[in-house]
């Protein structure tokens, strides 16, 4: 009996030294994963969400280029960067974004921004003889116009970290145009801005204000049978669709400038402004070759879709020119002020790049 009972006792201790040191392992793989966890809970960080605005549709090169900005942002920096990406004005009409964009409630704008300076440019084409090439050089970092535009961004709490561009923009319509007369036979598709309206009625046509998105419905409907705008926007809209000719009038510009918030901006540490900057260099090297892509397959796109391309006869653009050109300096002087008008003009027509 006294063997019995000692084997049960040996055997009680046994079993209760191989719950102890089975308790005690698992204690100390619990206080392991627990380390771990708490390790992994030290090194979380908050994602920093962007919120991206653009005025343009989601079908158009502009949103292509948010997009791919997104991408590569956010597969970069492991997700460390979330990108909001709002189209189409969103957050508002122009104006609305610029404010919201300035005083730090958006941080980052794709298109036309706070730089009055970008907007006097555009119109230069009606102004003063001027080409693309030498404006979108005017317009590189270390340039004397591009410094002058950095430091008007600043004012208005902006920095540019990229640019796709200047192209021209044209105009499309369901009547022939070879002549100034000819425009007084369309009734033409404008902005809510009054420089659209009246430049295009100086020239004889009729205007009706429509958004770009309710521009092919207007078009479809014969409310309208003429509109402006650039190549990639004509076929992105399939606007071609409801035209019959496309006019090469060259009388304005348009790019897609990326500008960030300089508050924002200045809050990230270098490694992760490198990120943005690195981002913002693939997403406009994306653009810009998906334009001159636009620009070279554009005009054979459209002749395949019937579209007739016209050359405005060089008479006649200097004519057109003539009838304009006091319009738009008057509203750019009024809009913008005399002063910078006059700077702006003073740099480009001395080739002071």
């Amino acid at each position: 009996m006294m063997k019995t009972s000692s084997k049960i006792i040996m055997i009680g201790i046994f079993f209760a030294l191989l719950l102890f040191v089975g308790c005690q392992r698992q204690a100390e793989t619990f206080s392991v994963f627990e380390e771990e966890k708490l390790d992994e809970a030290k090194n979380y960080e908050e994602p920093i969400i962007i919120i991206l605005t653009h005025s343009e549709m989601e079908n158009s090169l502009t949103h292509e280029i948010a997009l791919k900005l997104k991408e590569v942002l956010e597969r970069e920096s492991e997700n460390k960067f979330v990108v909001d990406v709002y189209p189409n004005n969103t957050f508002g009409s122009l104006t609305d974004n610029v404010e919201y964009f300035s005083k730090g409630a958006v941080e980052m704008r794709l298109g036309s921004g706070p730089s009055k300076i970008i907007s006097i440019v555009k119109w230069l084409p009606s102004v003063i003889e001027i080409n693309t090439y030498e404006l979108n050089e005017a317009l590189k970092p270390g340039h004397k116009l591009r410094n002058l535009v950095d430091e008007e961004c600043s004012n208005y709490n902006a920095k540019i970290i990229g640019s796709t561009p200047l192209i021209y923009r044209m105009m499309t319509s369901n009547k022939k145009i070879n002549s100034i007369e000819d425009f007084s036979k369309i009734n033409i598709r404008v902005i809510n801005d009054g420089i659209y309206k009246n430049y295009w009625e100086a020239l004889g046509s009729q205007t009706s204000t429509f958004n770009i998105e309710q521009v092919y419905t207007a078009l479809q409907q014969n409310i309208v049978d003429a509109q402006e705008n650039t190549i990639p926007s004509i076929v992105s809209n399939k606007l071609y669709e409801q035209q019959k000719y496309l006019t090469i009038t060259k009388h304005m510009l348009a790019n897609d400038m990326l500008y960030v918030n300089q508050d924002f901006y200045n809050s990230l540490s270098p490694e992760k402004q490198e990120l943005i900057e690195k981002a913002a260099k693939t997403a406009v090297d994306y653009g810009t070759s998906k334009t001159i892509n636009y620009l070279i397959d554009g005009n054979k796109k459209l002749e395949a879709e019937g579209i007739e391309v016209v050359a405005l006869p060089e008479e006649e653009k200097k004519k057109m020119n003539e009838i304009v050109k006091p319009i738009v300096i008057d509203y750019l002087k009024k809009t913008y002020g005399n002063e910078l008008f006059e700077k702006i003009l003073l740099t480009v027509n001395n080739k002071q790049y």
